[in-house]
């Protein structure tokens, strides 16, 4: 018997059983995206700022952040910000959202918060920009997060399909160091140290200024930290830490009053070709068989 060839309605439909696993596997590609943080990020810009035009009152994200002074800080190889040079302009810096707690460890200051409402704590003191030169500082306490010695707490972003390009940090009541992590995992066994503080000659650098004060004592210091990554961190966690302090007799310990990240999110209109494209190859294939 001759092989006749298939009629039309008898063709097998290559492309439309292959259509399904196409989106499955594109999705998977997303998700592994943004599930999968690349190793291992890197500061490649930071900055310390004294003075700003705007947020001018109590402010939640996302706002925009104008620094009018400060400085740029180059970092060594273990985050330790080794010289300061004053920037030459306005920097300008789109907050897009805030961190959340996430946990911590050490104590943090038992006089303002008990350890059951330490989370709601956080997430509501970090929230907002109430206490960065807006307020009577006098009566700041329940305003900002105090850190006690050695404590740290570990912040992660809304969702984890969020691109963050760079990290804010409002720190209150003194030029006080701590480190920066970027944690791969909640419990931080994975991490990259970012930022680590200021050697001596750094902290006589920003002091001297005078736009920082004299002395590394309430209220006479202010200031934001602008951490700019080298490469897009997609989920993940930051541990911020207290360290040595390097005020004398007089030193406070550290006092977060914001926390805050720059992100990028994938573009609708690039979301939208792609399902356009996903749902023209039917369309396709009828016209091939036409």
């Amino acid at each position: 018997m001759l092989n006749r060839p298939l009629s039309r309605k008898h063709r097998p439909k290559r492309f439309g059983t292959r259509l399904p696993a196409i989106v499955a596997a594109v999705a998977l590609m997303i998700g592994a995206a943004s599930a999968s943080p690349a190793w291992a990020l890197n500061i490649s810009q930071a900055y310390l700022l004294s003075d700003w035009s705007s947020p001018t009152t109590t402010t939640t994200a996302p706002f925009s952040l104008n620094g009018t002074s400060g400085f740029q800080l180059t970092l060594n190889s273990s985050g330790v910000a080794t010289s300061a040079t004053a920037i030459g302009g306005p920097l300008p810096v789109q907050i897009t959202d805030r961190l959340y707690y996430q946990s911590h460890t050490g104590t943090i200051d038992p006089n303002e918060v008990t350890s059951s409402a330490l989370a709601s704590r956080v997430n509501s003191e970090i929230a907002k920009v109430d206490d960065a030169g807006f307020v009577n500082e006098s009566g700041d306490a329940a305003l900002n997060i105090d850190f006690t010695s050695g404590a740290s707490v570990t912040l992660r972003t809304s969702t984890s399909n969020v691109a963050v390009t760079g990290l804010v940090l409002f720190e209150d009541a003194g030029l006080d160091p701590f480190s920066l992590r970027y944690c791969y995992n909640t419990t931080c066994t994975q991490s990259d140290l970012l930022f680590d503080g200021f050697n001596s000659s750094t902290t006589s650098t920003l002091l001297a200024s005078g736009a920082f004060g004299t002395d590394d004592v309430a209220p006479g210091i202010d200031q934001a930290f602008y951490f700019v990554f080298d490469q897009a961190a997609t989920g993940g966690y930051f541990r911020i830490g207290d360290s040595q302090n390097f005020g004398g007799s007089h030193s406070e310990r550290l006092e977060v009053d914001f926390a805050g990240v720059t992100a990028s999110v994938p573009e609708p209109s690039a979301l939208l070709l792609l399902g356009a494209g996903l749902m023209g190859f039917p369309f396709l294939r009828k016209m091939k068989n036409c």
